[in-house]
C-alpha cells in the first residue's frame, strides 16, 4: 500500500513503542540471523515460504493468501535489495498487546534498486527455543 507521503506499510503486528532492553542471554543464531534468513525469502519473492516460516502471531494476524496480496505490490516496486545493514536491535520481555516472553525488534537501513533509502523493521518472538518473525514493516525514506 503506497501513500503519497512516501511511506510503504507492509505489515506491523503492533506499535514499535514500548520495547524495553533485556540483558538475557540469547540462543545460538540470535534474532538478527533469524530475521535475515526470513527477509531473504521476501527479497526472493518467496512470500508463501516467508509466511510458512513466520511465527504464530504473524500467522494469526494474516492468512497466507492475504500476506501475498499485501507484500507483493508493496515490495516488488522497490526492486532488488542493494544493501542492508543492521541499524539497531532491541531485546525485550514485553511487547504491546502480547503476553510476556522474549521479543526482538531489529531495524535495518536498506537500499533497494528503485529506492535510495528505506528503514525495514522486523519483529521477532521466541517460539519453541528459536526466533520467529511476527512483524515486518518498511518505511521508504527517499525515492529515486
Amino acid at each position: 500500500m503506497m501513500r503519497s507521503c512516501g511511506i510503504s506499510s507492509i505489515f506491523a503486528v503492533a506499535f514499535v513503542v514500548g520495547l524495553c532492553s533485556s540483558a538475557e542471554a540469547l540462543p545460538p543464531g540470535g534474532p538478527e540471523a533469524a530475521a535475515m534468513q526470513w527477509i531473504l525469502l521476501v527479497d526472493a519473492g518467496e512470500y508463501a515460504k516467508s509466511w510458512d516460516r513466520a511465527g504464530v502471531v504473524f500467522k494469526s494476524s494474516v492468512t497466507a493468501g492475504d500476506w501475498q496480496k499485501r507484500i507483493a505490490p508493496s515490495r516488488e516496486p522497490l526492486g532488488a535489495i542493494m544493501t542492508r545493514t543492521v541499524r539497531d536491535e532491541t531485546l525485550s520481555q514485553t511487547f504491546p498487546g502480547l503476553p510476556g516472553g522474549k521479543y526482538a525488534l531489529i531495524h535495518f537501513n536498506s537500499v533497494f534498486e528503485h529506492n535510495a533509502a528505506a528503514l525495514e523493521t522486523v519483529t521477532l518472538d521466541m517460539e519453541d527455543s528459536h526466533w520467529t518473525v511476527i512483524g515486518y514493516y518498511i518505511q521508504q525514506r527517499y525515492k529515486q
